[in-house]
Parts: structure tokens; C-alpha cells; sequence
């Protein structure tokens, strides 16, 4: 449609052949890339039905720890392939184990100095790649095989293991924005969390019980 309305206004402008503002007559709507969404309630639970099962090979692990993660916090593929471990290649409940903090018996991830709050659900998935994985290292995610096998794990590779994950899961997804999806499913979640708060803090007594109005 672009090229016809070109064509046409350019009969107008250099041929004389057509009326000028023939060309106007052609509609061209903006190429604006539509707003994209997170996943829906039911593409969830299947995700996380599929995540749960997909543990039997060390590559599979730690595509499900990642999945859980980019869910979870919101944080860009490249953040994630760059967080570290303890010193034992494992996350504890001793303080601090490279990003991942526990603090009032919640673990966090470190990021700057931000601290994100962490599911027990991820903290398992992660432990469990961790303790299944062949190289003890500090970093979180690493190759897994060749040469540098302990080496960091590439985004392109990352992404392309991710790609084929979903794929094989029938979501349908715009080809180039699974990470934007996962990063709106992890602001949705967010943002539900912040209103299940503020409805607690809403029902919660403007007096005890001790101390109600006459």
C-alpha cells in the first residue's frame, strides 16, 4: 500500500497524469509496533507445569532456573548471565552468596544497590541446577560444554535455548520479543503483588482490639 500511494503521488507531482491529492486517497496506517503484554493466567501455568518437568538434563535445569528468573525479576538476559554464586558454587542461607542476599528470611538479588525480593520457588529451582551441575563456580550460569565449558554462557546461545523452549510450548510469541514479554510478565506480577498489599493494608483494624472507639 506505501508503494502504490508513492506511485500515485508521484504520477501527480511529475507526469500530470492524475488530479493532485489523488494519492491521499490511499491509507497508510502508522507502523507502530503493538504494546505487548505479559503472558496470560492460563500461558502461566502452563509455563511453570512445563518448567517443573524440564529437569532432566544439566541444560535443562538451567534453562528452567533462567526462565524462572527473567519471570520473576524483570532484569535484562544480559543481567542475568552475570550474576554470581557463593564461593562453594552454591546459594546458602549464611548471609550472602555472590548476588543473592538473605535477609529477614527472605533471599534478594543484588543489583546495584537495589534488592529484589526472590520466590522460594526460584531459590529452589536455582539450588537445584547448582547442586546437579558439573562446574563449581562462582558464576550463576555458564556454558556447560567444549572447551570453556566453565565459561560464561552467551547470550546469542541463551536466547536461542530459550526460543526453542517456548516454541516447543505453543505460546505464541512476536518473532524478537520473548524477552520483552517475559520482562511485562514480571512488572504484571509486580504490580499485582503491590495490590494484594495495599488490599491487606486496607483491611487491616484502625484500632486493636484492646483500643476500639466507643
Amino acid at each position: 500500500m506505501i508503494a502504490l500511494r508513492s506511485f500515485l503521488r508521484h504520477l501527480e507531482e511529475e507526469c500530470r497524469a492524475l488530479p493532485y491529492g489523488m494519492h491521499n486517497i490511499i491509507q497508510v496506517e502508522d507502523a507502530r509496533p503493538d504494546r505487548l503484554g505479559g503472558l496470560t493466567s492460563d500461558e502461566l501455568n502452563r509455563l511453570k507445569l512445563q518448567l517443573i518437568q524440564n529437569i532432566s538434563t544439566c541444560n535443562k535445569r538451567r534453562e528452567t532456573a533462567l526462565i524462572f528468573l527473567l519471570c520473576e525479576t524483570g532484569l535484562s538476559l544480559d543481567q542475568l548471565l552475570e550474576l554470581r554464586v557463593g564461593r562453594n558454587g552454591m546459594i546458602t542461607a549464611e548471609g550472602r552468596s555472590g548476588d543473592f542476599i538473605l535477609k529477614s528470611s527472605r533471599f534478594h538479588l543484588r543489583i546495584g544497590k537495589q534488592l529484589l525480593p526472590l520466590s522460594n520457588n526460584v531459590i529452589h529451582f536455582i539450588n537445584f541446577y547448582l547442586e546437579n551441575r558439573r562446574h563449581r563456580t562462582v558464576k550463576l550460569f555458564v556454558k556447560g560444554s567444549g572447551k570453556d565449558a566453565a565459561g560464561n554462557w552467551p547470550v546469542v546461545a541463551a536466547l536461542r535455548s530459550l526460543t526453542r523452549f517456548f516454541k516447543q510450548l505453543d505460546i505464541s510469541i512476536p518473532k524478537g520479543r520473548l524477552l520483552d514479554v517475559l520482562q511485562a510478565t514480571a512488572e504484571q506480577r509486580h504490580q499485582n503483588s503491590e495490590k494484594t498489599i495495599n488490599r491487606k493494608q486496607l483491611a487491616l483494624p484502625l484500632f486493636s482490639s484492646s483500643r476500639r472507639a466507643a
